[in-house]
């Protein structure tokens, strides 16, 4: 199934090749025509002027006296600026579509637009950087937030604590919390961040569901797998190597930091770069946070924000095809 999956992002992300090229030429052509109308308009401004121009003065010789022709001269006067100000906005509104015509229209002109445009209705106009930028912001975090505890804390389980009750209670629970499905961390964190901190700050510059608490609640979602991945690293260190540091005169602290943890090392890594894999993919606990589908904005640390799997979602539901191969690019992206 996976190689059908890979097969099949690969077909998809082929036929956004070929057809992005010509979605964006019929595009260009589109608004080359309306920055044509548009200038066609303002050359029509100054006929239609003239024309109510001659409409007022037939209806000032159709009327008599002196106060009803002031009146009329106001009419025409309102109806002259409306008409002009109307066609002029019009005509301007054509002819800046004109600078949305992308001439370059090879792969790594499309790549580039891709990676640093925002979402649109349009599929040929769609960009991912938003998106992007809320992954990267929400993965930072996470590791911020996550490795140094969860490291922390196998630490302390492996070489600190005692053989408790206590102890094998926290590690039973440890266990379990790695088997939560990850909708329920997103109703914790949606209490806790949202309803509990982030809501009484919320202002213009503080969103109530924001980058911040989303990032706080994947470190939640991936915690226990880095606490037990490290901890099953510390495990394969031999004993010995601690009993020769022992012997040369080290303190417990000095044998952890100089011994266990460059040995562990690469386990820890593979638990954390799992994690974050893991976080990275996750699209229902901040469904239920408040992510959005559509943000056109780079997001900050306490803005709203959408990842790039609420991005994937959102062009796969769309009806028009085209959006899969989007959908299949960013996926690519992603993986």
């Amino acid at each position: 199934m996976l190689v059908v999956f890979f097969v099949r992002i690969g077909i998809d992300i082929g036929h956004w090749f070929r057809v992005m090229p010509g979605l964006v030429e019929k595009q260009n052509e589109k608004l080359a025509e309306d920055a044509a109308s548009g200038r066609a308009i303002e050359k029509l401004i100054k006929e239609d002027m003239r024309q109510i121009d001659v409409e007022m003065q037939e209806t000032l010789a159709q009327t008599p006296d002196e106060k009803g022709k002031e009146a009329v001269r106001r009419r025409y006067e309102r109806i002259r600026q409306g008409s002009k100000q109307q066609m002029e906005q019009k005509a301007q509104d054509l002819i800046r579509a004109e600078e949305g015509i992308r001439p370059d229209t090879s792969p790594s002109a499309l790549l580039w637009h891709f990676f640093t445009q925002s979402p649109s209705s349009n599929p040929q106009d769609v960009g991912i950087m938003p998106a992007l930028m809320g992954s990267i912001l929400l993965g930072l975090i996470t590791l911020a937030c996550a490795v140094p505890l969860g490291v922390g804390a196998a630490i302390y389980l492996e070489e600190y604590r005692s053989a408790s009750r206590l102890a094998r209670f926290i590690q039973l629970n440890i266990n379990n919390l790695a088997g939560v499905p990850s909708i329920v961390y997103g109703v914790l964190g949606t209490y806790v961040f949202v309803e509990l901190i982030f809501k009484p700050l919320e202002s213009d510059t503080i969103a109530a569901r924001n980058v911040i608490g989303g990032g706080m609640t994947l470190a939640m979602l991936t915690l226990p797998v880095i606490i037990i991945a490290a901890q099953e690293a510390i495990r394969t260190v031999p004993s010995s190597l601690r009993h020769a540091a022992f012997a040369l005169g080290a303190t417990r602290w000095q044998v952890i930091r100089n011994v266990v943890l460059p040995a562990g090392m690469p386990g820890i890594m593979t638990g954390i770069i799992l994690a974050m894999s893991r976080a990275l993919g996750e699209a229902a606990p901040l469904v239920f946070f408040g992510a959005l589908l559509f943000v056109n904005h780079d997001p900050t640390l306490f803005s709203r924000f959408t990842i790039l799997p609420m991005q994937i979602f959102g062009w796969a539901s769309r009806p028009q095809e085209v959006f899969l191969y989007n959908a299949a690019l960013a996926s690519a992206v992603l993986l």
